[in-house]
């Protein structure tokens, strides 16, 4: 979906980025200058964006946008690695992407910081100095998608002077699955139902070669299916248990306070402990029988209703 975002956006009419390219003097001085700490340093990079080749996917976690880095005029991209309470750029996601002419750069913060994010940088004294010192600024169009781009619509605009211009969410992922395949097919894998992995070119002629409709599995904050044709894509289903399902039970139950975090912890975990497995169910020659796989997870956190008693139940 934020590539879908990111390539209209790319697509859009030159005239604002030509307008950029040919700016000099005090303007460049006050989008690159850092010598103001936090709030103030964090709306002089998210405003440096305003004319940029952005596109942005905000989701019920977690926000995205991604950067057309297309030559030195557009490097304010790399003057910050961390903005705003959870804002961080991720470097080794970094990737050329000759189709769109530059390097593509993504950013990200967790959802939840927007509303405070867009407060701290109306107040701050580098809005008030950019809106006096560019009289383009309220022009700054964003292609976005996702629930966010409904629910801060308003808010973006009046904080930072972006316009965002909505694109459907279902119709951005499609058509940024299309890039990719088309474009950057090393930015793929693809896995056969054993877990082996095999050449993302194989993937790329499947959706290349007319074998519709194919069903997208969409994993977010909660999950989608989406049914994709020649002609369109259509939701079709999904489940409320997804991203933030993880992230929640996480958060909860251990001290992990990032996914990142969640990651690491991950590592030294065995989810045999807690999962209930094929094996469980049918035992070892039941499940050859079955053709299934006796490590196939049966019940996610199904062995831990065979450990507790009632004694040992929360009331």
């Amino acid at each position: 979906a934020l590539f879908g975002a990111s390539i209209q956006q790319a697509a859009r009419c030159e005239d604002a980025s030509q307008q950029e390219q040919s700016t000099t003097g005090p303007d460049r001085l006050l989008v690159r200058r850092h010598s103001q700490p936090g709030w103030e340093r964090t709306a002089r990079y998210c405003m440096g964006f305003r004319n940029s080749d952005v596109g942005m996917d905000i989701g019920g976690t977690v926000g995205k946008f991604v950067v057309l880095q297309r030559g030195d005029a557009d490097d304010h991209v790399l003057s910050e690695e961390r903005f705003g309470e959870s804002g961080e750029r991720d470097a080794s996601l970094e990737v050329a992407c000759p189709a769109l002419g530059g390097t593509l750069h993504f950013c990200k913060w967790r959802t939840e910081d927007t509303d405070a994010a867009m407060h701290y940088i109306s107040m701050s004294e580098t809005r008030k100095e950019l809106v006096v010192a560019d009289s383009i600024y309220k022009d700054g169009r964003i292609y976005a998608t996702g629930g966010g781009s409904y629910r801060f619509a308003d808010l973006f605009e009046k904080s930072l002077g972006w316009s965002f211009v909505k694109v459907g969410e279902f119709d951005a992922l499609v058509q940024g699955l299309r890039f990719i395949f088309d474009y950057m097919p090393d930015s793929l894998y693809c896995l056969q139902a054993d877990g082996t992995e095999i050449s993302a070119g194989f993937c790329n002629k499947c959706f290349n070669s007319g074998r519709f409709p194919v069903l997208v599995c969409n994993i977010g904050t909660g999950v989608s299916m989406i049914k994709v044709a020649f002609d369109g894509a259509e939701r079709i289903g999904g489940t409320s248990i997804g991203g933030s399902t993880f992230l929640g039970l996480v958060y909860q139950m251990t001290s992990a306070e990032t996914f990142q975090e969640a990651m690491e912890l991950a590592k030294e975990g065995n989810p045999q402990e807690v999962d209930l497995l094929v094996s469980d169910i049918y035992g070892t020659e039941g499940g050859e029988a079955l053709g299934m796989p006796n490590d196939l997870v049966a019940s996610s956190f199904g062995r831990l209703t065979r450990r507790c008693d009632k004694e040992s139940r929360p009331s």
